[in-house]
C-alpha cells in the first residue's frame, strides 16, 4: 500500500474558491499570497473556471486519443479478450494513457504519473511514479525519452523518462493558467489551456520551454494537430487553428452548437468529436472554412474519448465503457463490438490490437480488439476500492470499505499513515462502523451487523454475526451491550450483543410503506433516524422493548442521511438541502434555527468548537463558523477530487472517506501573515476502495 501526501489550501470567507469536480488543486494560492493583487486574480481566475465547469455538471475533458494502431484489425464476430490485471494502491484517478515501448504512461490525477511495464498485458508491472506534488497530470505526450505533461494548474512539464524506473523532471513552463493537453511536434509543444487557449511553445531546449505562439479567442481542452491545423475542443464544440506560422496562429472556422465536447481526432476529410450529451459526431472538413455535419451517433453512454483507425471508431464511455463502431458509411454508424465491466471511461490508446483504456474507476484497463466485435479485457492496473465512512482511535483509523469490508490505518505519523490490517468475507457491502472497546461493528447491507475483534488489529477477526431475512444494514450504533441498526424493511432494530457470538433481537420499530433509515443516532432515551425521504424520525426507546414513534420532521423536498446533536441543536444532514439546525428543547416540537444550503449533496457533518465540517460528496469539506447559530459563516473548503463520503474531526485533525480514492487527513491551520486565512492542509492521503452513502455519528 502506498500513502501519498499534499498540502491543500483550506481558504476563509471571502477567500472562497470554486473549483469544479475534477481539478483546481488549491495549493497553488500559496503562490498568490505574497500580495493583494495576486489573490484577486487568483480568485476571479477561480470563480470563472468553477462557473463554467458546474453549470455544466462535469469537468474540464480527462481524456486525450494518441493513434498508433496496427492495421491488422479483422471485423469477424469472434472474440476481443481481457488479458491481464494489476491491483495497487496508489491512488488518483485514471485519465489519460500513453504507450511506448511496452512502456504505459498513465496520467492520474493528483497522484502525478504512474509508470507501468506493459510487456506482458495480461501482468501489468509497476515501475515508478512522478509526482511534484503540485498541479494535476491531465494529459501525456512521448516525445524521444521525454515525457510532455500538461499538468493542469501546474502548467506544462518536461519529464526525462529514459530510465523510467527514475522520471525526472527537466523543464517547465507555468503561467498560472490550467494546462489540459498537449500534443508535440518537430520541437513544438501545442497546449490547450483552459484560459489561455492554444499556446505554442519551442522545446528544442527541453530545460527551458519558450512561448511562441498563442492563440486565445477561446478556452481550449484538447488539441489534435492535423497537417498544418491544430483542431481545438472549446466546450461547446471546436475550432480549427492554421499553425502553419506558429509564431501567429490565426482562426480557420468554429463550431459551438454542442454541450460538452471532450475529445477530438480527424481522419482524412473527416474531424470526428464526442460529446457528452449529443454522442459521437463526424463532419465533413474537406473545406476547413465550412465544416458540414454528416452525422451523430448516441447510445446516452455519455462518451468521452475517441480515435479512428481501419473505419472503426473506438469510443471511452462515462456509462458503457469501450464503445466500437463501423464507419465504413460515415452516413450510418453501426455498433460492432463493446467491452463494459462497469467503470467509468475516460482516455484510450490504441497499439498492437490493444486499447489501453483509462478508467476513473478501474484505473487502467487493457482490452484485446483483435475482433472489434467482441473486445476482451486481458490486462488492469486498479487502484481499489471505495471508502465511505471512518473513526479514529488512538493512533489507529477503522475504515468501511465499501467493497473491502474494514481497513485499519496506523495514523500515528499523520503524514505517514500505514496499512495494518484487514476483514473482508466478500459477502455483503460495508456501509458503516462503530467502535467501542476491541470491538468493531460493521453495517453491511444484505449481510446484516458483523461483529469483529480487533485486539489485534493487524489480524482482525469475526466474532459474531447478526443476519435477518430480507433486511438490509446502512447504519450502526452502539452504547454498552446494546448495538441499534438502522437500515430497510426493518426500520431500526435493537440488539443484545452482550454475547458477540449469539446476538439476539430485542425490538425492531418499521416505519409503514417500506421507509429506510440510512443512519441512526442514539441519545439519553430517544433514537434519531435519518430517514432519507421521510426526512427524520424519532423514537422514544426508553423501553427498549417497545420503541415508539414521536416525532417526524420533513421539509417535503430532502433527504436525510445524517444527524447529529450538540446540547442545544439538532444538525439534519440533507442531500439535497444542505444542513438544517433545529432547536430540539421540545422533543416533539422541533424548531428550524438556521440552515446551510450551498452544497451538491451534502452527506455528513462534524462538529468541533464553532466549526461545523461538512462533507459534500462532490466537492469536498465545508467549514463554516457557527458560534452566532443563526447566521452560520462561510470559513474556506478543502476541494478533494472524489467522493467525499464521511468527515470526522479528531484530536486537532480532519478525517475524510474519500470514496475511491482516499482516506484523507486534514489540519486546520490559521495563517498569521498579510490577512489571516485559515489553511488546511491535507498532510496525507491513503488510497483505498469504497462506496455509495456513509453515516456519521455524534453522541
Amino acid at each position: 500500500m502506498n500513502f501519498l501526501g499534499e498540502k491543500l489550501i483550506f481558504s476563509k470567507t471571502n477567500f472562497f474558491f470554486e473549483r469544479d469536480l475534477l481539478c483546481l488543486n488549491i495549493i497553488t494560492l500559496r503562490r498568490f499570497l505574497q500580495s493583494i493583487r495576486r489573490i484577486a486574480f487568483v480568485f476571479l481566475l477561480f470563480n470563472l473556471i468553477s462557473v463554467n465547469i458546474w453549470l455544466n455538471g462535469e469537468s474540464f475533458s480527462r481524456k486525450n486519443i494518441r493513434n498508433d494502431f496496427s492495421s491488422n484489425l479483422t471485423t469477424d464476430s469472434s472474440n476481443l479478450v481481457e488479458i491481464g490485471q494489476f491491483d495497487n494502491n496508489y491512488g488518483g484517478t485514471a485519465i489519460n494513457v500513453v504507450v511506448e515501448d511496452n512502456i504505459a504512461y498513465l496520467a492520474n490525477d493528483e497522484e502525478g504519473v504512474l509508470i507501468l511495464d506493459v510487456v506482458d498485458p495480461t501482468n501489468p508491472v509497476f515501475l515508478s511514479q512522478y509526482n511534484d506534488g503540485s498541479g494535476y497530470a491531465w494529459d501525456i505526450w512521448i516525445e524521444d525519452d521525454l515525457l510532455y505533461l500538461a499538468d493542469h494548474l501546474d502548467g506544462l512539464e518536461i519529464i526525462d523518462v529514459s530510465n523510467p524506473t527514475n522520471p525526472v523532471k527537466i523543464g517547465e513552463f507555468h503561467d498560472s493558467s490550467a494546462a489540459l493537453c498537449v500534443e508535440v511536434r518537430n520541437d513544438l509543444a501545442f497546449v490547450a489551456d483552459f484560459m489561455d487557449g492554444l499556446e505554442i511553445f519551442d522545446v528544442s531546449d527541453p530545460t527551458n520551454p519558450v512561448e511562441i505562439g498563442q492563440y486565445n479567442g477561446t478556452r481550449a481542452e484538447e488539441v489534435f494537430l492535423f497537417n498544418d491545423i491544430a483542431y481545438i475542443t472549446t466546450r461547446y464544440g471546436y475550432a480549427s487553428i492554421d499553425i502553419s506560422v506558429p509564431e501567429v496562429p490565426v482562426l480557420i472556422s468554429e463550431i459551438d452548437t454542442f454541450t460538452v465536447v471532450w475529445d477530438i481526432c480527424r481522419v482524412g476529410d473527416i474531424v470526428y468529436f464526442v460529446d457528452e450529451t449529443e454522442g459521437v459526431v463526424l463532419y465533413n472538413d474537406s473545406n476547413v472554412y465550412a465544416p458540414q455535419e454528416i452525422t451523430i451517433w448516441n447510445d446516452d453512454g455519455g462518451p468521452r474519448g475517441i480515435n479512428v483507425i481501419n473505419d472503426l471508431i473506438f469510443v471511452s464511455e462515462k456509462n458503457n465503457g469501450l464503445i466500437i463502431l463501423n464507419a465504413t458509411n460515415p452516413n450510418s454508424l453501426s455498433l460492432l463490438g463493446s467491452y463494459n465491466d462497469g467503470g467509468e471511461g475516460s482516455g484510450l490508446f490504441l497499439k498492437d490490437d490493444l486499447v489501453y483504456f483509462a478508467d476513473f474507476r478501474d484505473s487502467l484497463e487493457i482490452i484485446d480488439v483483435t475482433t472489434p466485435a467482441n473486445p476482451v479485457k486481458v490486462g488492469q492496473f486498479d487502484n481499489g476500492g471505495y471508502s465511505i465512512a471512518v473513526e479514529t482511535e488512538n493512533d489507529l483509523a477503522f475504515i468501511a470499505d465499501f467493497n473491502a469490508g474494514l481497513e485499519i490505518i496506523d495514523i500515528s505519523d499523520k503524514t505517514n499513515p500505514e496499512f495494518v490490517g484487514a476483514y473482508c468475507d466478500n459477502i455483503g457491502l460495508t456501509y458503516d462502523l462503530a467502535l467501542q472497546g476491541n470491538f468493531v461493528y460493521l453495517a453491511d447491507f444484505n449481510d446484516g451487523l458483523e461483529i469483529i475483534d480487533i485486539s489485534n488489529p493487524a489480524n482482525p477477526q469475526r466474532v459474531g454475526h447478526y443476519n435477518k431475512s430480507q433486511s438490509i444494514a446502512y447504519g450502526v450504533h452502539v452504547d454498552n451491550n446494546l448495538a441499534f441498526t438502522a437500515g430497510l424493511n426493518a426500520t431500526f432494530e435493537i440488539l443484545d450483543i452482550s454475547n458477540p457470538s449469539n446476538i439476539l433481537q430485542i425490538s425492531s420499530y418499521a416505519e409503514p410503506g417500506n421507509i429506510t433509515a440510512r443512519d441512526v443516532l442514539i441519545y439519553d432515551q430517544y433514537a434519531f433516524l435519518a430517514c432519507f425521504n421521510a426526512g427524520l424520525i424519532i423514537l422514544d426507546i426508553s423501553d427498549i422493548y417497545n420503541p415508539v414513534k414521536i416525532n417526524q420532521y420533513y421539509s417535503g423536498l430532502g433527504l436525510c442521511v445524517d444527524i447529529f446533536l450538540t446540547n442545544e441543536y439538532l444538525f439534519m444532514v440533507d442531500w439535497n438541502e444542505g444542513i438544517k439546525i433545529l432547536d430540539y428543547t421540545e422533543i416533539t416540537n422541533l424548531v428550524a434555527v438556521s440552515s446551510i444550503p450551498y452544497f451538491t449533496r451534502a452527506i455528513s457533518a462534524t462538529i468541533h468548537d464553532d466549526i461545523i465540517f461538512v462533507a459534500d460528496l462532490f466537492r469536498g469539506i465545508f467549514a463554516y463558523e457557527i458560534s452566532n447559530i443563526t447566521a452560520p459563516e462561510l470559513l474556506g473548503f478543502f476541494f478533494a477530487d472524489g467522493d467525499v463520503c464521511d468527515v470526522l474531526y479528531s484530536n486537532g485533525f480532519i478525517y475524510s472517506a474519500y470514496g475511491q480514492e482516499n482516506l484523507v487527513i486534514l489540519e486546520l491551520v490559521w495563517e498569521t501573515e498579510d490577512v489571516g486565512i485559515p489553511i488546511i492542509y491535507s498532510i496525507s492521503l491513503f488510497s483505498l476502495l469504497l462506496l455509495m452513502f456513509r453515516r456519521k455519528r455524534k453522541k
